[in-house]
């Protein structure tokens, strides 16, 4: 039930992102008014919702895959294992790719 929800909740996000950024995208015609969109997604609170982003786009499909597998091969017999699988990936995804994202916003300004 966790995942079903999650996984509904996730392609609304992804609707509400896609929506917003092909708004933001009109800004193409005008370039200052370009550079303004540009400098806005430079913030570190949009550094930090583009791995949000990324978790999301991430759980959305390898869930999504989940559910093809589940229903063409394992049925429910398997069910949690490739949800355990789908969390797993997810972590590890949005680690792996978040980490150059928010290095230097969050992490650079920290070291020495």
């Amino acid at each position: 039930m966790g995942a079903w929800l999650l996984h509904r909740l996730t392609g609304l996000f992804l609707v509400v992102y896609l929506v917003l950024h092909i708004m933001g995208l009109r800004s193409l015609a005008d370039p200052a008014s370009f550079e303004i969109y540009v400098t806005t997604y430079r913030n570190p609170l949009f550094k930090a919702a583009e791995v949000l982003l990324l978790g999301t786009v991430a759980f959305h499909a390898f869930n999504g895959v989940r559910i093809i597998l589940q229903d063409m091969f394992f049925r429910s017999d398997r069910h949690k294992l490739l949800l355990y699988g789908v969390l797993v990936l997810t972590a590890a995804v949005t680690l792996i790719g978040g980490y150059p994202i928010i290095y230097p916003y969050f992490i650079a300004p920290l070291l020495p």
